[in-house]
């Protein structure tokens, strides 16, 4: 999987849709989203996607929009922690995770389950860089199911 920042040059001053919210203020979204269309070989960037995808004003991402843009879809999405779905779906080649963290704020990429003990290692979009998330970080997740 490519590991993108929402920081980077290439898209930080891209606003969400029609929102004046930039992909490197708001945007860990829409560049996960961007890392998982690598990940299912449909690679869109978070430039492409922020101006394909529709948003709410507060630069939220409308989930439905997602198959009319990318080859997946939204299956579920959890408002806590669930590791048993979480470790299902990263199980699964045709599914992908993302996890909601810092009290809601903030998506990361999950990739698997750390060697270290109740974590995942992720992909951060703030920095593009792989981190370890603790399971106490997590208030929720997002699945994704290819089409």
């Amino acid at each position: 999987m490519i590991y993108l920042s929402q920081k980077d040059p290439r898209w930080i001053a891209t606003c969400l849709g029609n929102t004046n919210l930039p992909i490197g203020k708001i945007g860990c979204t829409i560049t996960d989203l961007s890392m998982l269309s690598n990940y299912f070989d449909q690679f869109k960037t978070p430039k492409e996607l922020a101006q394909q995808l529709k948003f709410t004003s507060e630069g939220l991402v409308i989930w439905s929009s997602l198959p009319e843009v990318l080859n997946f879809r939204l299956e579920k999405r959890l408002f806590a922690l669930n590791n048993f779905e979480i470790d299902n779906s990263l199980k699964d080649p045709n599914r992908a995770v993302i996890l909601n963290i810092a009290f809601g704020t903030h998506w990361v990429t999950a990739l698997r389950k750390s060697y270290i003990s109740r974590s995942y290692v992720c992909l951060d979009p703030l920095t593009g860089q792989k981190r370890n998330v603790y399971w106490n970080e997590i208030v929720g997740s997002a699945h994704f199911i290819k089409l």
